[in-house]
């Protein structure tokens, strides 16, 4: 596989990857919704708790990935 063929699977993954933080970060919005309505926000909830976690987990492995490909593709240019 050519150089170009992997940046552009890779660059797939990270679409993908970014279609999963939206899904997250409308769930977790969602449930913090449905929770505000029940007057239940300010109690420690573990749903949006794992959710935040969760959340914050994808993100970090998003921003590294970003990280990677943005380094990858410079030095490909190069």
């Amino acid at each position: 596989m050519s150089e170009l063929e992997s940046i552009r699977v890779e660059l797939n993954h990270f679409d993908k990857r970014l279609e999963k933080m939206k899904y997250h970060d409308e769930e977790l919005k969602a449930v913090k919704k449905e929770q505000e309505k029940l007057g239940k926000l300010n109690v420690f909830d573990e749903d949006i708790s794992g959710l935040e976690e969760e959340n914050k987990r994808l993100l970090r492995k998003l921003r590294k990935l970003e990280n990677y490909l943005e380094t990858k593709i410079v030095h490909t240019e190069l």
